[in-house]
């Protein structure tokens, strides 16, 4: 497990399709060291000052749901900065559950996960996906 990626950005493609149902949601971030304070979960930054209250939000619950599955993330993803530099996604293509998949995927990466352990199933009784959390690391 790598303690510390670039500090560059990169993007994670996270994408779910079945038949004509699909969420699709691109999230370019990228970590750096908080040389202020240690604090056990990264702190969400933005590069745009116009961030919508539901992408932090979403944002937020994928960097908690993925550091609830995976514990040693703490010490990778400790005392640094998520910085969301864009959150990119097709209209037709679009849940707001799938930045939280995003943001799970990226992390995953960042910790040299093969699996994301967080992902959407489709509900075909209310048409649309749900986040689905029981997935093994």
């Amino acid at each position: 497990m790598n303690s510390f990626h670039t500090m560059q950005p990169r993007t994670y493609r996270y994408r779910i399709i079945q038949s004509s149902w699909g969420v699709v949601v691109d999230l370019t971030a990228s970590l750096e060291e908080d040389h202020e304070a240690f604090t056990p979960f990264p702190t969400v930054r933005f590069v745009s000052d116009h961030v919508s209250p539901m992408l932090r939000k979403y944002i937020e619950l994928g960097i908690d749901l993925f550091m609830q599955r995976y514990p040693p993330s703490k010490k990778i993803l400790g005392g640094k900065y998520f910085i969301v530099h864009d959150v990119d996604f097709r209209l037709p293509d679009f849940q707001k559950e799938g930045i939280a998949c995003a943001t799970a995927g990226w992390l995953s990466e960042e910790c040299d996960l093969k699996v994301n352990p967080i992902r959407l199933q489709f509900d075909k009784t209310i048409k649309r996906y749900v986040l689905d959390i029981r997935c093994d690391i």
